[in-house]
């Protein structure tokens, strides 16, 4: 079975995959090698120094002992190799082995496009992505903005997996119950023990102010409990607007916090935001914990200034489409 075939054969449009307004995919030979030792090395030279690896001769011969053109695809763009990356399709998981751009390509997207034709490739497999990273490399910080979740840390590499979730296997520990008008003061009270050191440390210390401007846009048609074992232990809003999914609030009481129950119902968001094919949308304060918190299940940073970030989950079936 040939590579195209390969990402094509679980019924996905092959072209679809394939295709890009501005650059395409195409399969390395034997003969590609120099071109692509060179984008290497032009792409990894300050990184492998940053990291004590100056021997440019040795590492470029390591990767001439183990280039294999099969699982090797170029970047084109106008007829120039613009980068390439290696994948290897293992029995339990896809390897991305490398990725690298041209100097002059890095920093227009190419690179999330590319991720997000593997990720689509790894959901048609149901296997995850990995990967590993130097350590003082700046693709560490990529790879986490794309959703990748660092799994374990070595001396020498960082190892980074992506996992797609199937809306099937979501575990069912909490149920989501709509809000009515009287819960107005319970989540009143559960969005202030969640806020209030962040609040503080953010200058903002009216308390009642922010209750009552709560109360004011309280809506319970737009509002979900969070319910676990009878205990509301925390809410979202979430508004179906045109064409996103806004996430206006999302709080868990502090003893509900870092066992997890965030991500399953931001996974339980995810798949709603799958079935209507509109991405997530969201804003948090600039030194919020949330930030990580959000980056660490997939949501990617698409603006920031002096008052708030926003941040943005998209289906991979959307950002392949766009």
């Amino acid at each position: 079975m040939t590579k195209q075939d390969e990402i094509g054969k679980h019924g996905e449009d092959q072209q679809t995959l394939l295709e890009h307004p501005s650059w395409r995919l195409e399969p390395a030979n034997s003969t590609d090698f120099d071109l692509l030792a060179d984008i290497r090395q032009q792409a990894m030279k300050d990184n492998m120094e940053a990291n004590g690896l100056f021997d440019h001769v040795l590492y470029r011969q390591y990767f001439k002992d183990s280039f294999d053109p099969t699982s090797t695809w170029k970047i084109i763009e106008e007829n120039e190799v613009l980068g390439f990356y290696v994948i290897w399709n293992k029995q339990d998981h896809l390897y991305l082995e490398r990725l690298y751009f041209h100097t002059k390509a890095q920093g227009r997207g190419i690179g999330a496009d590319i991720l997000t034709v593997l990720k689509q490739q790894a959901t048609a497999q149901n296997k995850p992505i990995r990967l590993e990273v130097l350590p003082k490399s700046r693709a560490n910080a990529f790879y986490l903005r794309q959703g990748f979740e660092l799994v374990e840390e070595r001396e020498q590499e960082k190892i980074y997996e992506w996992m797609p979730f199937q809306c099937s296997d979501v575990a069912e520990r909490f149920t989501l119950e709509a809000a009515v008008k009287s819960d107005f003061d319970l989540l009143a009270d559960i969005r202030q023990q969640a806020m209030k050191d962040e609040w503080v440390e953010n200058g903002m210390f009216d308390i009642a102010f922010y209750r009552e401007k709560f109360q004011c846009t309280f809506d319970p048609t737009s509002t979900r409990k969070i319910i676990m074992e009878g205990e509301t232990l925390g809410f979202y809003v979430l508004w179906d607007r045109e064409d996103h999914l806004y996430l206006e609030r999302f709080y868990l009481r502090p003893e509900a916090q870092g066992r997890g129950v965030g991500s399953d119902v931001l996974t339980r968001m995810k798949c709603f935001a799958r079935e209507l094919g509109k991405p997530i949308t969201l804003e948090t304060f600039p030194e919020s914990r949330a930030n990580a918190f959000y980056t660490r299940n997939g949501f990617r940073l698409v603006e920031a200034n002096n008052s708030e970030k926003r941040y943005e989950f998209k289906p991979v079936s959307l950002e392949v489409s766009a």
